[in-house]
């Protein structure tokens, strides 16, 4: 055997060598990724059950909720302090959410969700009045464009529609029991 035979054996198996290295760095890229959004779930699930969890720990936090997407901001400074407050975080954990869909970490099916509780909230006479009192100051230029559209592109606020379901679920319930 020559140099040049060998050099051209070494040569095949650098190669050789090289794409294996690749295919084995993009099976551990793909899997990374999938632990990365697999991740990126459970945090965004566990952020927005911390804050229902603060809010629905007791029947006054029920009502908190129920008056914060009315848009009634009655009763004590404490109590609309709460709604406000509430409303914020909610921006802030939707927003957060937002940028995790961004940058590609949530499975489509799983944003699909977060959008229509986002229009659940921000569609609602209370969410609108909200996200017009703390857009400018306290959230991002793309997730408040984000949530405009949201907003133009709802032919009824999802609420009224859960609402008006509701109603006919008890009128329909009422008229078995009778």
């Amino acid at each position: 055997m020559n140099w040049d035979a060998i050099q051209a054996v070494a040569e095949l198996s650098a190669a050789v060598g090289v794409l294996l290295s690749l295919i084995y760095v993009g099976l551990q890229v793909r899997q990374n990724t999938a632990a990365l959004q697999a991740g990126t779930v459970a945090r965004s699930s566990e952020l927005m059950q911390r804050t229902r969890l603060k809010l629905w720990g007791d029947a006054d936090g029920v009502r908190i909720w129920d008056q914060a997407l009315s848009g009634v901001e009655v009763g004590d400074p404490e109590r609309v302090l709460r709604i406000r407050h509430f409303m914020v975080s909610l921006a802030r954990d939707h927003e957060a959410v937002f940028y995790q869909h961004l940058a590609r970490q949530l499975p489509e099916p799983i944003w699909e969700g977060w959008v229509g509780e986002m229009r659940l909230v921000w569609c609602s006479p209370g969410g609108a009045d909200a996200l017009a009192a703390i857009r400018v100051d306290l959230l991002s230029a793309p997730f408040v464009e984000f949530l405009d559209a949201q907003v133009k592109s709802s032919p009824e606020p999802p609420l009224l529609q859960l609402r008006s379901r509701w109603e006919e679920a008890a009128r329909m319930r009422r008229e078995i029991h009778e």
